[in-house]
């Protein structure tokens, strides 16, 4: 939590944070959103739980294994960056110890913001007033 904590100082003013809450303030929340943006993490299968759409952001994880299931959901990944910098990806199960790189690695950095605005606003579009 402390390293969140330090990401929150860093965010610019107005940025609103909910910070400290339970799971079922975390699903009423996410109830009200009409898209989440979101690294491959458990919020990303929160949204799906409760019907919101999202966009995950999958960088050493095989999306296939879990999004396919979620109908509201979409992702960006680039597996083929692996290949470009020979780090074998998807990775998480590649070695015995998981992961081949630690913090944010070059999968996830090739993900560009244009491409996760320009997607998020196809699923704005498509979803419209009064998403599922």
């Amino acid at each position: 939590m402390i390293f969140a904590r330090d990401r929150i100082e860093d965010l610019p003013e107005g940025a609103a944070v909910a910070e400290d809450l339970s799971l079922r303030e975390v699903g009423a929340l996410m109830g009200e959103c009409s898209l989440l943006i979101g690294a491959d993490s458990g919020l990303v299968h929160f949204a799906a739980a409760v019907e919101t759409p999202a966009l995950g952001l999958f960088g050493p994880t095989n999306p296939q294994t879990t999004l396919r299931f979620y109908p509201l959901a979409d992702l960006l990944w680039r597996p083929e960056v692996g290949e470009e910098v020979g780090c074998g990806m998807p990775c998480y199960y590649a070695s015995e110890r998981g992961f081949r790189c630690f913090g944010v690695g070059r999968c996830m950095l090739s993900i560009s913001p244009a491409s996760v605005v320009k997607r998020a606003l196809e699923m704005l579009h498509s979803v419209g007033p009064g998403r599922p």
